[in-house]
């Protein structure tokens, strides 16, 4: 091969490897390739707690539980730390958390479920929201709508009758997506991707929760001194498994 041949072969590979990298940094501006056999797509049953899309079937983590609320209410299950959601989303033997067969989400998935733009439908109209985060599914926008959530030992209201998170709450879904900068075995400076719900912005965050507002190369949290307000930035997990098509 001629060397000009051999720049010509480089540089399209790297135009490929561009192009690939910008469709995938958007998430939610993919095309969907959501098989039709699916018996709950996200998009459609607003009542159903799991739901399919991007061949994959998701379900948000949610507890029983009574107390402020006056009776037993359902409650968006909150985690402490990376290592409590991990051990939930992979089935540890409690109800709510499920058998073996779910994970968490790694981010490229996580970010499909996120639009970053006003959805319309095909007469170019907007489509009705249901209340006011990022999610591109309706679906999975209902399954916020008026729920409470119970970070300590009390319940709090996290969204009312339209689906619009309380004025202040900025929740997280929180991924299996980390970064190991100093590559040693005892992994103290893990960082774990996470995706805001409000926004669909992508934050690092250290293995007990606390989010980083500036990753730093020496692995360590930059620009925050303080630990995560459970009251305010809750994390949630929506787990997720291979769809099998019955």
């Amino acid at each position: 091969m001629s060397k000009i041949k051999h720049y010509i072969f480089i540089f399209g590979l790297a135009v490929l490897f561009n192009a690939q990298v910008q469709a995938g940094s958007k998430g939610g501006d993919e095309e969907d390739t959501t098989p039709t056999i699916a018996a709950s797509p996200c998009s459609e049953n607003l009542t159903e707690s799991i739901c399919q899309a991007w061949g994959l079937e998701w379900q948000l983590i949610v507890d029983t539980d009574g107390g402020d609320t006056g009776g037993t209410v359902a409650v968006h299950k909150t985690f402490d730390s990376f290592t409590a959601a991990l051990d939930c989303a992979n089935g540890d033997g409690s109800n709510e958390c499920g058998g073996s067969e779910w994970r968490l989400p790694n981010i490229r998935e996580l970010s499909k479920l996120f639009r970053y733009t006003p959805v319309k439908d095909v007469n170019g109209h907007y489509i009705e929201e249901i209340g006011n985060t990022a999610l591109t599914y309706a679906t999975m926008r209902n399954w916020f709508k008026t729920k409470y959530f119970k970070p300590e030992s009390t319940t709090l209201t996290l969204s009312d009758g339209n689906g619009d998170i309380t004025t202040g709450i900025e929740p997280y879904l929180v991924s299996s997506t980390y970064r190991d900068l100093d590559l040693n075995d005892d992994n103290t400076d893990v960082q774990v991707l996470a995706m805001n719900l409000m926004t669909g912005a992508i934050v690092s965050m250290t293995r007990s929760g606390r989010i980083c507002s500036i990753g730093r190369k020496d692995g360590q949290c930059g620009g925050m001194t303080v630990a995560r307000d459970k009251d305010i930035n809750p994390i949630f997990v929506i787990k997720v498994k291979t769809f099998t098509p019955t």
